[in-house]
């Protein structure tokens, strides 16, 4: 019995959540170890805080999702320290705000295109090679897939039926 849902208050929904449910998580930043950051503007650690405090409690799965056009240099924990101390900024363009690491276990799991092309296909290899571009390319990651005929196929087809999609 599976359902997507969205307009619900996050109270509501943690509350609900038992260990076989899945919270999706979009993310600001990754790192080469695949662990993601989310940025807060909130004292506490904002949704994400809370979101985790009761994955914590409840043991239900989380995935987050971030796409590799969001990698850092460096790690998400020294991204996190340097945000750590935002009340003392003297300036922000914005809101001044910190970044949340969330440190992928068993139940936690960060999914960027290179893990989505190793779920979808059933095994296949993805590698990185050039990202981002302009007319519609903003964001964009270029791929080499190397797998069985199968696995190229599911994945190809799983590409031309998303690509464009908003």
């Amino acid at each position: 019995n599976h359902k997507m849902t969205s307009g619900i208050l996050l109270g509501k929904i943690l509350e609900e959540m038992r260990p076989d449910d899945v919270y999706v998580k979009g993310c600001n930043a990754v790192d080469s170890e695949f662990h993601a950051g989310v940025l807060f503007g909130h004292d506490g650690g904002g949704t994400i805080a809370r979101v985790m405090g009761a994955q914590a409690q409840k043991g239900f799965n989380v995935i987050l999702a971030v796409g590799l056009e969001k990698y850092i240099p460096g790690t998400i924990l020294q991204a996190a320290k340097a945000t750590a101390r935002n009340d003392e900024m003297d300036y922000a363009m914005g809101m001044p705000c910190g970044l949340y690491p969330v440190k992928p276990g068993s139940a936690i799991r960060t999914v960027t295109e290179i893990q989505a092309v190793d779920i979808l296909s059933g095994g296949a290899k993805a590698v990185p090679i050039a990202a981002g571009g302009l007319a519609g390319a903003e964001g964009a990651v270029v791929l080499v897939i190397e797998g069985n005929k199968e696995q190229i196929t599911k994945i190809v087809d799983f590409v031309e039926e998303c690509k464009g999609a908003r």
